[in-house]
């Protein structure tokens, strides 16, 4: 382990990991969760990618169309 990451690839003092929404997967999720790191959607327009998002149990979601969100 460096002093970088924490041997999962993270970052040890992340509190947010932002993803581009169409790379975020419940696996991505759950292993962010896991160490204790939230999820920020990063830009989601599109009201299906935002529903999906919702689902997978993201934290935050960023969107030029916040009303949409």
């Amino acid at each position: 382990m460096d002093r970088t990451t924490n041997g999962n690839g993270y970052v040890r003092d992340l509190t947010f990991e932002e993803l581009k929404h169409k790379y975020i997967d419940e696996k991505a999720v759950v292993e962010c969760h896991e160490n204790d790191i939230g999820v920020n959607a990063g830009v989601v327009n599109e009201i299906e990618d935002i529903e999906r998002v919702k689902e997978l149990g993201v934290d935050i979601i960023s969107s030029d169309y916040p009303d949409r969100v």
